[in-house]
């Protein structure tokens, strides 16, 4: 987690220098607009890997610029994973940012990053997106044919956790892995 936070904290430090110079239409921003960047987080507020990014974008964001407004939503894609959630959260944000100019869109997990990809052209102004959490072929898979999108892929070693565990219990004859329902949960299974 600390790795994943100090990579996002720099890759989001380095983006900001080139997003708040030029707009994503390439025109100059006058340094007395407002800058605006949204964080869609795909969990809610109170899981402790949300929070913990929060925290840390918001951190990096303020330490840049302190006048930078940060908007926060939540999609909480692990209590309601249907297509219901996802009309109701466009329906939200698009009423929220309809008068709104997003100079940058920040997606946590896969489902934030769809939704700010599925979403940027008609409520965000096409703003550039930065992402995070996400594994690699899943967000390649993603930007197929989008463009003025970067992030932080999200890596598991599974094969050394098991060689470690081995190797502190040479004499271990069965792992068992315990999960629960979630998307993560059986992406991660596959990993395994």
């Amino acid at each position: 987690m600390i790795k994943t936070k100090m990579l996002l904290v720099i890759l989001i430090s380095i983006l900001l220098t080139n997003f708040f110079v030029v707009s994503s239409t390439g025109e100059e921003i006058n340094p007395d607009e407002v800058k605006h960047v949204l964080v869609i987080n795909a969990y809610h507020k109170g899981f402790e890997w949300t929070d913990n990014m929060t925290e840390a974008i918001q951190a990096t964001l303020n330490a840049y610029d302190e006048t930078i407004l940060v908007s926060v939503e939540y999609i909480d894609w692990k209590r309601y994973p249907d297509q219901a959630n996802l009309d109701y959260q466009y329906d939200l944000l698009k009423y929220k940012y309809k008068d709104e100019h997003i100079s940058l869109i920040i997606g946590t997990d896969d489902i934030g990053m769809q939704f700010a990809i599925d979403h940027r052209a008609e409520i965000f102004n096409n703003a550039p997106i930065v992402f995070t959490a996400v594994f690699e072929e899943a967000a390649q898979n993603m930007m197929a044919g989008e463009s003025n999108i970067t992030g932080i892929y999200e890596t598991i070693d599974c094969t050394g956790t098991i060689k470690a565990i081995m190797t502190i219990h040479p004499d271990l004859e069965h792992v068992y892995i315990v999960r629960d329902n979630s998307e993560s949960a059986k992406g991660l299974e596959d990993s395994i």
